[in-house]
């Protein structure tokens, strides 16, 4: 296995019953105008249309954010995808990971939102959208496991997390569920993760 090139990191939603998916969109909007996300973000583009699809999306060129529905589970989703700060396994995890509580953190001091947005912090999505550097084989699972298992436990500020390979068929994207059923919410969680910049 190579380095990644492209990592995604999903947080769920606690109370998806409650969303009003077009409220993000001023708000995605305003994350570009404001300067609020790392990079250069670029536009907001609407995948609505697309049953349990991306949902909403803000492109950017290092990593995107979207209001994610894929499998039928309503989460934000950070892909990094260009532009690494970092030169290990770790550094990229790190970058993805920090832009997902980034963006958590934004959206659930959000006070345009008629219903305020919390995430569920005991489960969280990795994804590697690599075949080629990271395939979807046991192998790639097994060598990744120490460092995930290192930079998420700094988040859950614990090493006892379960990591579960959800998807072996050979042709989907190695994805991992990384889960801490105890984890604190995320305001609780601030401070924990080791600052890595993020171009």
């Amino acid at each position: 296995m190579m380095l990644p090139n492209r990592i995604s990191a999903k947080l769920f939603i606690d109370n998806p019953q409650a969303l009003q998916v077009t409220a993000f969109i001023p708000v995605f909007h305003s994350w570009i105008r404001e300067a609020r996300v790392p990079g250069v973000p670029i536009d907001v583009a609407n995948y609505l249309h697309v049953k349990d699809g991306p949902g909403l999306m803000l492109i950017g060129h290092a990593g995107d954010y979207a209001v994610d529905f894929r499998d039928g589970r309503a989460g934000l989703l950070y892909v990094h995808k260009r532009d690494w700060p970092g030169a290990t396994l770790a550094d990229r995890l790190h970058t993805t990971l920090e832009g997902l509580l980034l963006g958590a953190r934004l959206m659930e001091n959000e006070t345009r939102f008629e219903h305020a947005v919390t995430f569920n912090t005991g489960e969280l999505e990795l994804t590697f959208p690599d075949r080629l550097n990271a395939p979807n084989m046991p192998e790639t699972f097994a060598a990744l496991q120490n460092d995930v298992r290192a930079v998420f436990g700094a988040f859950y500020g614990t090493d006892n997390l379960d990591l579960i390979h959800t998807d072996q068929d050979e042709r989907s994207l190695l994805t991992i569920a990384v889960q801490a059923p105890l984890a604190p919410p995320l305001a609780e969680l601030q401070g924990q993760l080791p600052t890595v910049a993020l171009v």
